[in-house]
């Protein structure tokens, strides 16, 4: 081995040369000075070092030393006749391999500098080890990470592109849970601890991940117990399992699947629907099994083509499936038919037929095919658990028997199993289809009930109110039909009509000579979000001649909360072209106090829920009162609907309410009723008015002849 001596006394340095060479080693130099040694040391790599530590020069051993292990790994031994503390704790600091008192004595120089080589050399080897080791990490296809004491120390570049990390140092100083999906968390951890607590190993299959940009990741982890730098530590190898998981995937959906539409299969279905009668089994609850087919699909087929007829049927699915929930079940039968299992059903027969109703509406859609637009309508059977049937087969048979007597009877109907929701349904189609023909042979008619100031209770207004006038039953109130024709979106014809007869009767009472009178028109949900409604109304408007400014428009709590920014635009574009806006039946809705104030609006209809047991009813009272005040501190008017006593009236007069409508006052009237009505009260506000006047001219006139007499 080649060993420089670097000792500034001639004598001395000879000496340790000459024990050198008797050992069987070559000396190098010797050199006397710090500089000297590190030009020596980096030019000649040595194998090892003696070192004086008083040396001749401005750099000392100790600093000579420490400068050539920053450039060079090569062991040093100190040679010193000082053996004082700080010179020790000074040479300590640079983790010499030995340490020689002069004067040296050749069987220990010889000592120091075989443990020193052999230390050196086993350093050597660790070196190596651990950087065949860390090569072997780096490039590992597996992510690997280093855990100590709950966060990360280590993590290869492959942990880092599984983490959609730029560099793996950005992962450490974060423990290992942060990327541990919160399904999984509890579970690694656990594991995790298990090794810090003594076990040696574990393996996690399908654990879910989630990386830097959230992306959910599959992954297979092994931990293993670890000591890092004296410490206990856990190395996880994570497998990315996250392709194979999604190709799995595929191809359980292609067995389960439909090809073409991408819904569930017969086998799926199946499978669903024992699910959904294993739940309604053990909860007391409702399923409904409905079969559809589609009405004269053949017709599409044949003449565009079954490319096309394909396209028809993925478009009928996407609509199936925008009708129902995701607990429920949408599944290709087979050629145009499917079959929709209704997860957990409550036993509401109506609701059940308007869903039904609704799915057929979506299937009578246009759709676009080659350039023109076709329709189907589609004829739906179905059948209920547990009244139908009690297992899947039954239900399944007993819904397609009820689909074909839906076909039977002429198609686009709707059939149900049992004879009971059967003549319930067919009410209902009934009412249906006389809605439409009501308004095909203009059945309804317009009624006006009177609003009035409670100051002086004049006429200031009516409401425009819906009447059917059927050629059997006779008048019809709104409240038997309008939810039906909301069902079958009849509501926005309806709506128009009431909103254009209502425009020209109140130009018709200002042709009259009557005093303007705001008149009041509902708007449905579904006429408010409908596209063209300020275009609708301007045109009404404009054919009509009716002045703006007394057009009111009532607005529901529960239609604007459905998103109340569009709702917010709208009611201002309304406000532009002039009409007032009203929040009916105020207080009925839900968390609309923080939105109020951003709504446009003129005036607050106070329900007539809160009015009809006042005053016994004190929670009643209470309300009434705050929506009366709220209006009031936001200056908005409040009026009151449904007012029918005496009490109710003084309440609201009490209250600081400022106007009223109700059959207190006047029930709705027709046209040529109401119109005699305001005639009436207008020509007896005249004469009040005149009565007041000649009343004021008597006694002014009396005032100047007592002031005549009293100056004569």
């Amino acid at each position: 081995m080649r060993i420089l001596v670097v000792e500034d006394e001639r004598i001395t340095a000879m000496d340790i040369c000459q024990m050198v060479r008797g050992i069987g080693h070559t000396p190098i130099g010797p050199v006397d000075t710090g500089q000297r040694a590190l030009t020596m040391a980096l030019s000649e790599h040595p194998d090892l070092i003696l070192m004086d530590i008083i040396l001749r020069g401005a750099i000392d051993g100790i600093e000579a030393a420490e400068t050539i292990r920053r450039q060079y790994p090569c062991p040093v031994i100190f040679v010193t006749a000082h053996s004082d503390q700080s010179t020790l704790d000074r040479a300590k600091a640079t983790e010499p391999s030995g340490y020689i008192l002069k004067p040296i004595h050749e069987r220990e120089l010889h000592t120091t500098i075989e443990m020193a080589l052999h230390r050196h050399n086993l350093e050597k080897q660790l070196r190596e080890s651990e950087e065949r080791y860390r090569r072997v990490v780096e490039s590992s296809p597996s992510a690997i990470f280093v855990d100590c004491r709950d966060h990360l120390v280590f993590a290869n570049p492959a942990a880092a592109r599984l983490l959609g990390a730029v560099e793996p140092d950005l992962l450490c100083n974060r423990p290992f849970l942060d990327f541990v999906h919160a399904d999984s968390k509890e579970m690694v951890q656990g594991h995790i601890g298990s090794l810090l607590q003594g076990s040696r190993t574990f393996l996690l299959q399908n654990v879910d991940l989630v990386g830097l940009n959230g992306a959910l990741l599959h992954a297979d982890i092994t931990g293993i117990a670890f000591d890092y730098e004296g410490e206990p530590a856990v190395q996880l190898v994570v497998r990315d399992i996250t392709e194979t998981r999604q190709k799995t995937a595929q191809l359980e959906h292609i067995a389960n699947h439909d090809v073409l539409t991408g819904l569930p299969n017969r086998i799926m279905m199946r499978d669903r629907l024992s699910h959904a009668l294993a739940h309604a089994r053990r909860y007391n609850s409702q399923t409904t099994v409905a079969f559809l087919d589609l009405d004269n699909f053949k017709i599409i087929n044949d003449s565009l083509g079954h490319e096309q007829g394909d396209v028809f049927l993925k478009t009928v699915a996407d609509r199936l499936c925008s009708c129902v929930r995701e607990v429920d079940t949408v599944a290709r039968f087979g050629g145009d038919e499917f079959v929709i299992v209704l997860f957990d059903q409550p036993g509401d027969h109506d609701a059940l037929m308007r869903l039904l109703e609704r799915i057929q509406e979506c299937v009578r859609q246009p759709v676009t095919l080659a350039g023109q637009e076709y329709s189907v309508s589609c004829s739906i059977g179905f059948a209920l658990y547990p009244c139908d049937g009690l297992d899947a087969e039954t239900l399944l048979r007993n819904a397609d028997g009820a689909m074909y007597r839906a076909k039977d009877k002429g198609r686009d109907t709707i059939q149900p199993y049992t004879e009971e929701l059967h003549i319930r349904i067919t009410e209902r189609f009934k009412l249906h289809n006389n809605l439409r023909r009501a308004l095909e042979r203009d059945e309804f008619v317009v009624h006006y009930q009177p609003q009035a100031d409670l100051r002086d209770r004049n006429i200031i207004g009516v409401e425009a109110l819906v009447r059917w006038r059927h050629p059997d039953q006779g008048l019809i109130g709104p409240g038997k039909f309008i939810e039906a024709a909301e069902e079958t979106g009849l509501i926005t014809q309806i709506g128009e009509f009431v909103l254009r007869s209502a425009c020209r009767q109140g130009k018709a009472w200002q042709d009259m000579g009557l005093p303007p009178l705001r008149i009041a028109v509902n708007l449905s949900s579904r006429q408010f979000w409908q596209a063209g409604l300020l275009e609708m109304i301007e045109g009404s408007l404009r054919d009509s001649g009716f002045n703006p400014d007394f057009l009111e428009l009532e607005l529901t709590e529960s239609l604007i909360l459905k998103d109340v920014d569009d709702a917010v635009r709208m009611m201002q574009s309304l406000r532009t072209i002039g009409v007032q806006l009203a929040i009916d039946d105020f207080g009925t809705g839900y968390s609309s106090l923080a939105y109020l104030k951003r709504f446009p609006i003129g005036r607050l209809k106070v329900a007539q829920a809160f009015l009809r047991d006042i005053p016994a009813d004190q929670d009643s009272v209470a309300i009434a009162r705050a929506v009366i005040s709220l209006g009031n501190s936001l200056k908005l008017k409040v009026i009151a609907e449904g007012v029918e006593t005496q009490q109710q009236l003084r309440f609201l007069e009490a209250a600081g309410c400022h106007e009223i409508q109700g059959y207190l006052l006047s029930k709705p009237l027709p046209q040529d009723e109401v119109t005699e009505t305001i005639r009436l009260h207008t020509q007896h506000i005249e004469v009040e008015r005149s009565r007041a006047a000649l009343t004021g001219i008597a006694a002014q006139q009396a005032n100047r002849f007592h002031q005549s007499r009293t100056v004569t």
